[in-house]
């Protein structure tokens, strides 16, 4: 819908991104910051939530 109407798009995603592009987003975004533990990734994913939003409110 977003590239039919010609307005960018982003998505906040963690894997499977593959044919996101094709589907005319402008811009997607991994909340995980690297390959790490479950236990460290769930202890850090706040932080790391909020991090990711304050990249893309750089667009």
């Amino acid at each position: 819908m977003a590239k039919k109407n010609q307005v960018p798009a982003i998505a906040v995603v963690d894997e499977n991104i593959e044919s996101l592009y094709d589907n005319g987003l402008s811009g997607i975004f991994s909340i995980n910051r690297g390959a790490k533990d479950f236990q460290i990734t769930k202890k850090n994913s706040k932080v790391d939530l909020i991090l990711t939003i304050e990249s893309i409110s750089y667009l």
